[in-house]
């Protein structure tokens, strides 16, 4: 049978660097409340050169650079430490409903990654918590439902507000329309920032969860292998 394998150093990066768009995307907020200002004041305030415009526009291109960049890699960090928890989980449960395969990728197809990737997570949570309980070992932390269901709303707000935001963006040409593409950068920013919290929540829960199941030498088998010799006795 397949070991164990160590699954905490993923679950550190996959923090660190959610962690790290998290502070990004503060710096956005902050960048797109300082060019909404900038917007609201150029029909009336003459001290605004070109330069410094140009200087609000190259700051701004540079933050999404490194804001893409950044939940890229965090991105691939965060499916690493999926892919591995789940893989982890598998050995001790044979009743888990996804194979490695779809684990793996769920995340790319363009019509699983609706749902899919949520239905394996919750499905991993109530596994988690249920293997614990029925070997009798105590935990104080507590796999929410909620929290699941909020994360994985507010992927999706995510997805949708970026790429209406986006394409906002790419259309907007008068001052208006620049004023407002700004303002629903802002707010793709909070989501984002809420996304994150949430995020780094679900990961450390179920990381001392699993912690606790590498720990401890059990499995589903021996459970089934009590539950039949206890139904022998009894007939």
């Amino acid at each position: 049978m397949a070991e164990i394998r160590p699954n905490s150093q993923r679950s550190k990066d996959a923090i660190t660097l959610i962690w790290i768009v998290l502070g990004i995307s503060i710096i956005s907020f902050v960048s797109s409340y300082y060019q909404l200002d900038l917007l609201n004041r150029i029909n009336f305030d003459s001290s605004i050169t070109d330069d410094t415009l140009n200087a609000n526009d190259n700051r701004e291109r540079f933050i999404a650079i490194l804001y893409t960049t950044a939940f890229f890699i965090s991105s691939i960090k965060f499916i690493q430490w999926f892919r591995r928890a789940h893989f982890n989980l598998n050995l001790k449960t044979d009743s888990l409903s996804y194979d490695e395969n779809k684990v793996k990728w769920c995340w790319f197809n363009p019509l699983y990654s609706f749902y899919m990737p949520y239905r394996i997570m919750k499905e991993m949570h109530f596994k988690l918590t249920e293997l614990l309980k029925n070997n009798n070992i105590a935990f104080e932390e507590n796999l929410s439902k909620s929290n699941i269901n909020t994360w994985w709303a507010l992927w999706i707000i995510d997805l949708f507000w970026s790429k209406y935001s986006n394409k906002f963006s790419q259309k907007a040409t008068t001052l208006s329309e620049l004023i407002d593409a700004t303002t629903l950068d802002m707010i793709g920013s909070v989501i984002v920032i809420i996304l994150s919290f949430v995020t780094i929540k679900m990961i450390r829960d179920y990381t001392k969860l699993e912690t606790i199941v590498a720990e401890n030498d059990f499995n589903t088998s021996v459970i089934l292998e009590d539950v039949i010799i206890e139904k022998e006795i009894i007939s």
